[in-house]
């Protein structure tokens, strides 16, 4: 006897049911929704350690270019000092120890 329509439906749900249960497909859903999670998390970590370092390096140039800076100001300030008033080149050779060649004459005052 051949089988009939609703031997045929019952084998085919029997046999779906064997191959995934749905306790088993909310498993695997659950699983990827952790993996998803904490692929996610793993990348914000490792965004966030990468942008430290860069932003460490630039803090580093910036300090460095600071120093650099301040060093020619103080040099531009002294330079700035001394072509106001040349008499401070002779004081200022023998605050730092240096013995002036020649002897600076300020014009402006000699001349009265």
């Amino acid at each position: 006897m051949p089988p009939t329509l609703d031997t045929v439906r019952r084998s085919i749900v029997q046999q779906s049911s064997e191959v995934v249960s749905l306790p088993d497909l909310l498993v695997v859903i659950r699983f990827l929704g952790v993996l998803a999670v904490l692929t996610g998390s793993l990348s914000a970590y490792l965004w966030s350690r990468m942008e430290v370092t860069r932003l460490s390096v630039a803090l580093d140039e910036s300090r460095s270019a600071l120093a650099r800076g301040q060093v020619v100001q103080e040099r531009l300030e002294l330079e700035r000092a001394l072509l106001r008033q040349p008499g401070k080149l002779a004081e200022e050779a023998r605050i730092r120890g240096l013995v002036a060649p020649v002897a600076v004459v300020n014009l402006s005052e000699a001349t009265r």
